[in-house]
């Protein structure tokens, strides 16, 4: 099975913050509203062994249209996450990763000033990350999410 704490920590992270034709819009007419789908794990802190090993099981999974995780941030300021990425196990016997069987669903609220998303869980917890928001893309950094796992990523959603 994979380091369970690395892909723990993305799953964690993600909560935190928890292809289209369109003309990508930085944050103008944009509307976060609707669901968003993990498109990519970008790592650009190249000598990051375990950064880059998650990011090859990501894009393995998503070539596969895998729905590792999803974002869907109602119009009522409701926000309702489901991720398999804590599921996933790897069999280094097999030639394959699959799809997790199972997923998890946390539901939060959510309010977007300008670039700064901040999501509030149940217990009342809130976090603020710096977003980029585009028609079709939703982007978050790394650092703003943990910056002790996650420093040199961008994690790239795009909408359905």
């Amino acid at each position: 099975m994979i380091k369970r704490s690395l892909l723990s920590l993305v799953f964690v992270a993600l909560l935190g913050i928890s292809c289209s034709s369109d003309k990508d819009n930085v944050m103008g007419s944009s509307s976060i509203e609707g669901t968003w789908d993990v498109a990519e794990l970008k790592v650009t802190d190249s000598g990051n062994q375990d950064l880059l090993f998650a990011k090859g099981i990501f894009d393995v999974l998503i070539a596969q249209d895998c729905d590792l995780l999803a974002l869907t941030f109602n119009a009522d300021g409701t926000l309702v996450t489901r991720s398999g990425v804590s599921n996933i196990e790897i069999d280094f016997n097999a030639t394959s990763i699959p799809c997790p069987a199972s997923f998890e669903e946390e539901e939060a609220t959510w309010s977007l000033e300008g670039d700064q998303l901040t999501i509030t869980d149940a217990s009342g917890v809130a976090e603020t990350a710096t977003i980029e928001l585009r028609s079709s893309t939703l982007i978050v950094a790394g650092e703003d999410i943990e910056a002790e796992s996650l420093t040199g990523t961008e994690i790239v959603f795009k909408k359905r």
